[in-house]
């Protein structure tokens, strides 16, 4: 959310020249209902065919049986930017008489001090979002769907002047209508194909401050920018203990500047990866790619695969805004407890 939010505040306040080379930032990487677990994450942030609790399709649930909670922290470190930590807790629940299986999810995202990107200025931020997500299984237990929506998401950043006043701030604001859903099919034994979409409204309202406008603080109104993303992905489980993972995303980003232009933005990546289960589950390897950078992941079950442990590093996976705030690195880890 938060660079949504900041690539609107720039897509507002440069000229319409300048929009395109900021509408990267635009494709809210970091929402919620994108950010995959620890797990996920190891594997290139492939999860679209993948089902169970570490995938984020929300077809992903009619996989899953009993109660489940989840704990996640993850930190992210930039060249050109303030490093950012991550709490996040989800709550899988069994949903009576229909079946299936209802996700509860609540997450904090927090940026430390004011720290310069390649724009030239200082920044920091923040966002909050509360979001569920429900999955069931059809079809004689082939066929599994799902959907999720995201009721609360708000987002605060703020620009200022190298060691001066602020320069820019904003806070965005999730909209009702903003919807995920999704499909896995078990074509058989070896195989699932998995489709995602996922529609985005989000809704900015920024401010200027002097000296960036040379006078007093002009507020530059509420916009509505729109995102959607389908995700085609497919898990094949080609041997005992072996799963590979590959997710192709397509979508598009669109909205209006302050000055009515219209803009917008193609989405277009893969992620990939790759796990390796061992020694019953107590060794699990993960390996992969994601949209230009590298992962890598370990973990395992314990107490008869009641308690999981999940840990993911990934190397410079944020291609699309690296130019205002440099290459990245990030780290992953989740805890799941099952009963």
């Amino acid at each position: 959310m938060f660079r949504l939010l900041c690539s609107t505040l720039f897509v507002i306040c440069l000229p319409v020249a300048l929009s395109q080379e900021f509408a990267g930032l635009l494709r809210d990487e970091m929402a919620l209902g994108l950010r995959p677990t620890a797990a996920s994450a190891g594997m290139g942030g492939a999860y679209v065919g993948v089902a169970g609790p570490d995938s984020m399709n929300p077809a992903a649930l009619g996989a899953m049986e009993g109660w489940q909670a989840l704990f996640q922290y993850l930190h992210t470190g930039w060249d050109d930017a303030p490093d950012a930590d991550n709490l996040r807790a989800d709550l899988f629940v069994p949903v009576p008489r229909i079946g299936g299986t209802l996700r509860l999810m609540v997450e904090g995202y927090e940026s430390d001090d004011y720290e310069l990107t390649r724009l030239g200025l200082e920044t920091e931020f923040q966002s909050r979002t509360l979001g569920f997500q429900y999955g069931r299984t059809i079809l004689d237990e082939r066929l599994r769907i799902g959907l999720g929506g995201y009721p609360y998401e708000k987002a605060e950043i703020d620009f200022r002047v190298p060691g001066g006043p602020k320069a820019l701030s904003g806070d965005a604001f999730s909209q009702i209508g903003s919807l995920d859903g999704g499909v896995q099919f078990d074509v058989c034994k070896y195989a699932t194909l998995g489709l995602r979409g996922i529609y985005i409204i989000d809704e900015l309202d920024g401010t200027l401050y002097p000296p960036a406008t040379g006078g007093p603080k002009v507020d530059v109104g509420d916009h509505d920018y729109y995102i959607h993303y389908l995700a085609p992905g497919v898990a094949l489980r080609p041997f005992e203990g072996t799963l590979v993972a590959i997710d192709y995303w397509n979508g598009e980003i669109e909205g209006h500047a302050a000055d009515d232009s219209h803009f917008d933005m193609d989405v277009d990546r893969w992620s990939f990866g790759v796990e390796q289960r061992l020694f019953e589950d107590r060794l699990i390897l993960r390996a992969g790619g994601w949209n230009g950078g590298f992962t890598a992941g370990i973990g395992t079950r314990l107490l008869e695969g009641r308690l999981s442990l999940d840990y993911a590093f990934v190397d410079e996976a944020y291609n699309d805004i690296s130019d205002v705030f440099g290459d990245a690195e990030s780290h992953y880890a989740t805890v799941k407890w099952s009963w």
